[in-house]
């Protein structure tokens, strides 16, 4: 069995690996940029080009979690050990997969392309979303037995829980919009109808994990993507398109809202004078939601 030391390391390799692709993308080093080529297909659901600048905070908190879990006094942090790591390196695999396959393996004659992308990319969101559930359950388990200091898990949650926050929000749209571009899917009334569905299922899970987790990261990734996405599909109103994004786009950034007072105001309430915060029990929880009483302070913003 590998040690803690050398799964922390190979976690730090891989994660270097899937920046040099990602950023060989996006400068153009393996092909079209990453924003260039994706605007100029004609795949419904792509949003206007500013929209990918969201991989900036997504690259800037993967890397403060690869630097932050291979530091020695995180070693027997539960959460990483048994919630992030068994994963992580299924999802650097996945990722860097996915981009040689879009960069460096569109054959228009390999029929089973579009099918060896679409792999990838469930691979992808299906080990981000058990990393995203676990992890959520692991950090509200340690909350409710810890005898330690708030400040140790908001250190915990930024350094080594918010990467997850922001890369299985964009993953989760951006595997819709892969598959609708590995299946052509054209711009006509079915088409757009399509489009439209998909985009109000999305929205309903987002909703989901926003009020159950209070996750107000998840939130904002989703509602910037809404943004842009009503801004290119500004130039059809026919086809409603950009009213469903800004309704659906209005509907997570509200929620995102509540949620982001909710944590607020949970943490005025526990903060005392002398700037320390005292552990939180079930019992004071529970009044924040009754159905999952840990559910509050797990993803304070």
């Amino acid at each position: 069995m590998p040690s803690i030391l050398s799964t922390r390391i190979a976690n730090l390799l891989a994660y270097i690996l899937v920046l040099v692709v990602n950023l060989s993308g996006f400068t153009g080093g393996l092909g079209p940029k990453n924003p260039t080529d994706a605007i100029s297909h004609p795949s419904l659901l792509v949003p206007a080009r500013y929209a990918f600048a969201a991989w900036m905070p997504i690259h800037v908190f993967m890397t403060m979690f690869a630097i932050y879990q291979v530091i020695p006094f995180t070693y027997n942090l539960g959460f990483i050990n048994y919630s992030i790591t068994p994963l992580f390196l299924i999802h650097c695999l996945c990722n860097v997969c996915w981009c040689l396959i879009v960069r460096l393996g569109k054959l228009p004659q390999f029929e089973a392309y579009a099918w060896i992308r679409i792999f990838f990319m469930a691979g992808l969101i299906s080990s981000l979303l058990l990393s995203y559930f676990r992890t959520y359950n692991r950090i509200a388990m340690d909350l409710l037995h810890r005898s330690n200091s708030n400040k140790n898990f908001y250190l915990n949650f930024w350094f080594g829980r918010a990467w997850l926050s922001f890369y299985t929000s964009w993953v989760l749209y951006a595997s819709a919009m892969d598959l609708f571009t590995c299946l052509n899917v054209a711009p006509t009334y079915g088409g757009f109808f399509a489009a439209k569905v998909v985009v109000l299922f999305l929205v309903a899970i987002v909703l989901i994990i926003v009020r159950s987790h209070q996750d107000v990261i998840f939130g904002a990734v989703f509602t910037w993507i809404m943004y842009w996405l009503s801004v290119r599909n500004s130039q059809n109103p026919d086809l409603q398109l950009y009213r469903v994004a800004i309704v659906a786009g209005t509907s997570v950034f509200f929620l995102t809202l509540i949620a982001l007072a909710r944590n607020i105001s949970f943490s005025i309430q526990r903060y005392k004078g002398n700037g320390s915060f005292t552990p939180y029990t079930r019992e004071e929880i529970a009044p924040i939601n009754p159905q999952r009483p840990s559910d509050a302070p797990s993803y304070m913003a």
